[in-house]
């Protein structure tokens, strides 16, 4: 279990990212999306939260998402579904670096 630490407006905690399914951003605050369905709160924007997340793990898809590779359920034409049902957009820009690391992974 590897953590790192959050401040939210309740308090200070420890989160384990292999329990964050996404990160969502808006503007200088963003939401922490946990596998048991809570909702962090934090005053950092994503770019912070990226910084402090492996890249192996993490993709940014979006100015406004960053998603946890382990809980990828499918992808679609610029869209990509999470195991826990929601389907986030994946930026124009964007698409042709996501949709290749797909294609190359799902080979391994």
């Amino acid at each position: 279990m590897i953590l790192f630490t959050l401040t939210t407006f309740e308090s200070g905690q420890y989160v384990d990212f292999e329990k964050v399914v996404c990160i969502t951003g808006d503007g200088n605050y963003s939401f922490i999306h946990l596998v048991d369905g809570q909702k962090l709160l934090v005053s950092k924007c994503l770019e912070q939260l990226e910084l402090r997340l492996p890249p192996s793990q993490f993709l940014r898809i979006h100015k406004r998402y960053l998603i946890n590779l382990r809980f990828v359920e499918s992808i679609f034409p610029k869209q990509i579904k999470l195991t826990d049902g929601k389907v986030y957009a994946v930026a124009r820009r964007r698409w042709p670096s996501v949709h290749s690391y797909f294609k190359q992974n799902s080979r391994r």
